[in-house]
Protein backbone atom coordinates (compact mmCIF):
# COMPACT_ATOMS: atom_id res chain seq x y z
CA UNK A 1 0.00 0.00 0.00
CA UNK A 2 0.78 3.81 -0.08
CA UNK A 3 3.29 4.97 2.17
CA UNK A 4 3.58 8.80 1.39
CA UNK A 5 1.05 11.24 -0.13
CA UNK A 6 3.52 11.87 -3.37
CA UNK A 7 2.54 7.95 -4.60
CA UNK A 8 5.45 5.72 -3.08
CA UNK A 9 4.21 2.06 -2.66
CA UNK A 10 5.73 -1.18 -1.64
CA UNK A 11 7.21 -3.60 -3.69
CA UNK A 12 8.55 -7.10 -2.63
CA UNK A 13 10.67 -7.33 -0.19
CA UNK A 14 9.90 -4.62 1.84
CA UNK A 15 11.23 -1.37 -0.88
CA UNK A 16 9.27 1.01 -2.42
CA UNK A 17 9.23 3.37 -4.63
CA UNK A 18 8.16 7.30 -4.89
CA UNK A 19 9.31 10.54 -7.04
CA UNK A 20 11.27 13.51 -6.02
CA UNK A 21 10.27 16.65 -5.74
CA UNK A 22 9.86 19.60 -3.09
CA UNK A 23 7.24 18.59 -1.26
CA UNK A 24 8.05 18.14 2.79
CA UNK A 25 6.30 14.50 4.54
CA UNK A 26 5.56 14.64 8.37
CA UNK A 27 4.69 11.62 9.98
CA UNK A 28 3.60 10.51 13.91
CA UNK A 29 5.79 7.85 15.55
CA UNK A 30 4.17 5.98 19.26
CA UNK A 31 3.73 4.61 21.33
CA UNK A 32 6.85 2.13 21.49
CA UNK A 33 10.21 2.82 22.92
CA UNK A 34 12.64 5.14 20.44
CA UNK A 35 15.51 6.93 22.84
CA UNK A 36 18.46 5.61 20.79
CA UNK A 37 18.67 4.45 16.98
CA UNK A 38 20.23 1.14 17.46
CA UNK A 39 17.70 -0.53 15.75
CA UNK A 40 18.58 -2.44 12.43
CA UNK A 41 18.10 0.07 9.76
CA UNK A 42 15.52 -0.42 6.45
CA UNK A 43 17.34 -2.68 4.52
CA UNK A 44 18.49 -4.98 7.65
CA UNK A 45 21.32 -3.19 8.56
CA UNK A 46 23.26 -0.17 10.64
CA UNK A 47 26.05 2.48 10.57
CA UNK A 48 29.34 0.45 11.60
CA UNK A 49 29.04 0.20 15.43
CA UNK A 50 25.38 0.15 15.39
CA UNK A 51 23.42 2.98 16.99
CA UNK A 52 25.83 5.05 18.87
CA UNK A 53 28.13 4.96 15.60
CA UNK A 54 24.97 5.88 13.30
CA UNK A 55 23.90 8.74 16.16
CA UNK A 56 27.60 10.27 16.64
CA UNK A 57 27.72 10.42 13.35
CA UNK A 58 24.20 12.10 12.50
CA UNK A 59 24.40 15.04 10.39
CA UNK A 60 21.01 15.78 8.25
CA UNK A 61 19.39 18.94 8.79
CA UNK A 62 15.94 17.34 6.82
CA UNK A 63 15.09 15.24 9.06
CA UNK A 64 13.73 16.56 12.09
CA UNK A 65 11.92 15.10 15.17
CA UNK A 66 9.11 16.88 16.93
CA UNK A 67 9.18 15.33 20.29
CA UNK A 68 6.41 15.10 22.58
CA UNK A 69 7.25 15.11 26.19
CA UNK A 70 5.30 11.58 28.27
CA UNK A 71 2.00 13.24 29.42
CA UNK A 72 -1.37 12.14 30.48
CA UNK A 73 -4.55 13.82 30.77
CA UNK A 74 -8.37 13.24 31.91
CA UNK A 75 -10.30 15.80 29.43
CA UNK A 76 -8.42 16.72 25.60
CA UNK A 77 -6.14 19.30 25.33
CA UNK A 78 -5.60 21.93 22.82
CA UNK A 79 -1.54 22.60 23.15
CA UNK A 80 1.22 19.90 23.59
CA UNK A 81 3.39 20.43 26.48
CA UNK A 82 5.44 23.46 26.86
CA UNK A 83 8.60 21.43 26.21
CA UNK A 84 8.03 20.10 22.78
CA UNK A 85 10.58 20.78 20.45
CA UNK A 86 11.74 20.58 17.07
CA UNK A 87 15.66 19.15 16.66
CA UNK A 88 17.80 17.93 13.24
CA UNK A 89 19.02 14.67 13.27
CA UNK A 90 22.39 15.65 14.21
CA UNK A 91 24.98 14.28 16.04
CA UNK A 92 23.94 16.70 19.19
CA UNK A 93 20.26 15.14 19.22
CA UNK A 94 19.94 11.87 17.02
CA UNK A 95 20.20 10.01 20.27
CA UNK A 96 17.22 11.24 21.37
CA UNK A 97 15.40 10.27 18.43
CA UNK A 98 12.66 7.46 17.79
CA UNK A 99 14.64 4.46 16.48
CA UNK A 100 11.72 3.34 14.26
CA UNK A 101 11.70 6.94 12.88
CA UNK A 102 14.72 7.87 12.65
CA UNK A 103 15.33 5.09 10.44
CA UNK A 104 12.20 5.00 8.99
CA UNK A 105 12.53 9.04 7.83
CA UNK A 106 16.67 8.49 6.47
CA UNK A 107 15.25 4.95 4.23
CA UNK A 108 11.72 7.32 2.88
CA UNK A 109 14.29 10.61 2.68
CA UNK A 110 16.46 8.23 0.00
CA UNK A 111 13.67 7.38 -1.90
CA UNK A 112 11.49 10.75 -2.53
CA UNK A 113 14.40 13.29 -1.70
CA UNK A 114 11.86 15.89 0.37
CA UNK A 115 12.65 17.11 4.14
CA UNK A 116 10.97 14.61 6.42
CA UNK A 117 9.81 15.64 10.06
CA UNK A 118 8.69 12.97 12.44
CA UNK A 119 6.20 14.15 15.33
CA UNK A 120 7.06 11.33 18.27
CA UNK A 121 4.49 10.82 20.65
CA UNK A 122 5.74 7.38 21.81
CA UNK A 123 5.03 6.27 25.83
CA UNK A 124 6.77 3.73 26.42
CA UNK A 125 4.71 0.69 28.36
CA UNK A 126 1.29 1.99 27.32
CA UNK A 127 -1.86 0.05 26.35
CA UNK A 128 -3.59 0.89 23.06
CA UNK A 129 -6.48 1.93 25.00
CA UNK A 130 -4.44 5.35 26.23
CA UNK A 131 -4.14 6.30 22.94
CA UNK A 132 -7.97 6.32 22.08
CA UNK A 133 -10.52 8.59 22.53
CA UNK A 134 -13.91 7.23 24.87
CA UNK A 135 -15.77 7.91 21.10
CA UNK A 136 -13.55 5.17 19.93
CA UNK A 137 -13.73 3.41 22.86
CA UNK A 138 -17.60 2.95 23.59
CA UNK A 139 -17.63 3.59 26.91
CA UNK A 140 -17.31 5.78 29.45
CA UNK A 141 -13.75 4.93 30.61
CA UNK A 142 -14.04 7.52 33.76
CA UNK A 143 -14.60 4.18 36.23
CA UNK A 144 -12.01 1.76 34.55
CA UNK A 145 -8.76 0.89 35.63
CA UNK A 146 -6.37 -1.20 33.27
CA UNK A 147 -3.18 -3.75 34.34
CA UNK A 148 -2.48 -2.37 37.39
CA UNK A 149 -3.27 1.43 37.49
CA UNK A 150 -0.35 2.78 35.76
CA UNK A 151 -1.23 6.25 33.95
CA UNK A 152 0.36 4.99 30.56
CA UNK A 153 -2.28 1.91 30.57
CA UNK A 154 -5.20 3.37 31.39
CA UNK A 155 -7.89 4.41 28.84
CA UNK A 156 -7.68 7.93 27.15
CA UNK A 157 -5.05 9.67 28.95
CA UNK A 158 -2.38 9.72 26.12
CA UNK A 159 -4.77 10.81 23.63
CA UNK A 160 -5.93 13.76 25.75
CA UNK A 161 -2.62 14.93 26.42
CA UNK A 162 -0.45 13.56 23.47
CA UNK A 163 -2.30 12.83 20.49
CA UNK A 164 -5.90 15.53 20.64
CA UNK A 165 -3.30 17.97 20.28
CA UNK A 166 -2.41 17.46 16.82
CA UNK A 167 -5.26 17.00 14.93
CA UNK A 168 -4.72 20.52 13.37
CA UNK A 169 -1.17 19.22 11.86
CA UNK A 170 -1.24 17.97 8.31
CA UNK A 171 0.05 14.84 8.39
CA UNK A 172 1.57 12.36 5.45
CA UNK A 173 0.98 9.03 7.89
CA UNK A 174 1.50 7.33 10.84
CA UNK A 175 4.08 4.28 12.33
CA UNK A 176 3.12 2.70 15.32
CA UNK A 177 5.39 0.22 17.53
CA UNK A 178 3.65 -1.05 20.36
CA UNK A 179 5.49 -3.86 22.57
CA UNK A 180 3.55 -6.13 25.07
CA UNK A 181 1.18 -4.01 26.57
CA UNK A 182 -1.57 -5.77 25.75
CA UNK A 183 -1.10 -9.19 26.03
CA UNK A 184 -1.43 -9.08 29.91
CA UNK A 185 -3.52 -12.25 29.62
CA UNK A 186 -5.26 -14.25 26.77
CA UNK A 187 -8.64 -11.93 26.71
CA UNK A 188 -6.64 -8.49 25.86
CA UNK A 189 -4.32 -10.43 23.25
CA UNK A 190 -7.77 -11.67 20.93
CA UNK A 191 -9.44 -7.73 21.79
CA UNK A 192 -6.46 -6.12 20.32
CA UNK A 193 -7.45 -6.76 16.60
CA UNK A 194 -10.48 -5.31 16.99
CA UNK A 195 -9.62 -2.28 19.13
CA UNK A 196 -6.39 -1.50 16.57
CA UNK A 197 -9.03 -1.64 13.47
CA UNK A 198 -11.15 1.10 15.58
CA UNK A 199 -7.86 3.17 16.09
CA UNK A 200 -7.18 3.17 12.52
CA UNK A 201 -10.00 4.15 11.18
CA UNK A 202 -11.00 6.99 13.36
CA UNK A 203 -7.65 8.68 13.51
CA UNK A 204 -7.83 8.45 9.57
CA UNK A 205 -11.73 10.27 10.36
CA UNK A 206 -10.32 12.62 12.74
CA UNK A 207 -7.35 13.69 10.24
CA UNK A 208 -9.99 13.61 7.28
CA UNK A 209 -7.45 11.39 5.19
CA UNK A 210 -9.55 7.74 5.03
CA UNK A 211 -6.62 6.36 2.89
CA UNK A 212 -3.70 7.91 5.20
CA UNK A 213 -1.27 5.11 5.70
CA UNK A 214 -0.82 3.18 8.71
CA UNK A 215 2.84 1.44 9.17
CA UNK A 216 2.80 -0.53 12.06
CA UNK A 217 5.89 -2.98 13.25
CA UNK A 218 5.19 -6.18 14.79
CA UNK A 219 7.31 -7.94 17.16
CA UNK A 220 9.17 -10.85 16.85
CA UNK A 221 7.50 -14.11 18.70
CA UNK A 222 9.93 -14.97 21.80
CA UNK A 223 9.28 -17.46 24.97
CA UNK A 224 7.33 -20.71 24.96
CA UNK A 225 4.64 -20.10 21.74
CA UNK A 226 1.07 -20.49 23.33
CA UNK A 227 -0.83 -24.22 22.75
CA UNK A 228 -4.40 -22.87 22.73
Amino acid sequence: GRVDARGARRRPGGARRGGGGGDRTRGAVGPGRGVDPARPGPRGGTAAGGGAAEAASANNQTIRQFKIPKAVGEIPVSDVPSSSSWTPATSTFAGNFSAVGYYFAKYLQQEIDVPVGIINASYGGARIEAYMSDEMLGYDETFVSLAAGEPERQPTLIYNAMIYPLLRVPLKGILWYQGESNADNWNDALAYGDLFRKMINSYRDLWQQPDMPFLWIQLPNYGTPATE
